[in-house]
């Protein structure tokens, strides 16, 4: 199977291509310039890798939440080869990743997710893994305010590490509770992650069409 994921809903510009159980990979900080960047790291992801598009079976895209115009230019890039090239859609969500993330690089089952939204405000989620990989939380995610992070950790009373860019200004948060550990290692979602995500709904066929995509907005 040939997979290909990208996301550009964060300042995080990443593509991964799965080609049977094999992984190629490229993720690169950009400030600005995302619909140049990812359609140039796709083509030398694809050239590397000897394929073309024609040979995928489905596109995988990061349907928010995130930046508005970082979202909207993966949405557009995913629907503009969806139509051009007959292919099959599947959205992911942006902290569901960031969860994944964490799971393959530290094993960890339960995460707090938490991307930046703008000044004061953060887009949070809490993900639970089960024991058949699958994830719980999509009804946890939300956009809220910095004041509101110690009230909805407390009503939620669960345990977990934190992952993600919203975070990453917030150390009195973690050092008032030891029990809280921020893995400053993952602070953005990485489309190899995305994969095993994407596989999921494949197997439920949740696939999409280029004119059934909708931006997750919180």
């Amino acid at each position: 199977m040939k997979i290909l994921a990208f996301s550009t809903s964060t300042a995080m510009c990443s593509v991964a291509l799965m080609v049977s159980n094999d992984i190629i990979e490229k993720s690169v900080i950009f400030p600005c310039g995302h619909a140049q960047k990812i359609l140039l790291m796709i083509h030398r992801i694809l050239t590397q890798a000897g394929i073309t598009l024609k040979k995928i079976d489905v596109l995988v895209f990061l349907q928010g939440p995130g930046s508005f115009v970082g979202t909207r230019i993966g949405i557009g890039v995913a629907q503009g080869l969806s139509l051009g090239f007959n292919l099959p859609l599947i959205g992911i969500s942006t902290l569901a990743t960031l969860a994944q993330g964490a799971w393959r690089r530290f094993g960890v089952n339960q995460v707090f997710t938490a991307i930046y939204a703008c000044t004061d405000k953060l887009y949070f989620s809490y993900y639970r893994r089960k024991s058949n990989g699958r994830w719980l939380g999509s009804n946890t995610e939300m956009l809220i305010s910095i004041a509101e992070i110690n009230d909805i950790l407390f009503k939620l009373k669960k345990e977990g590490v934190f992952v993600g860019d919203g975070w990453k200004n917030y150390s009195m948060l973690f050092s008032s509770n030891s029990s809280y550990i921020y893995l400053d290692e993952i602070l953005y979602p990485i489309a190899r992650d995305m994969i095993p995500l994407a596989l999921q709904k494949w197997d439920d066929g949740m696939l999409c069409k280029s004119d059934e995509v909708r931006p997750i907005y919180l």
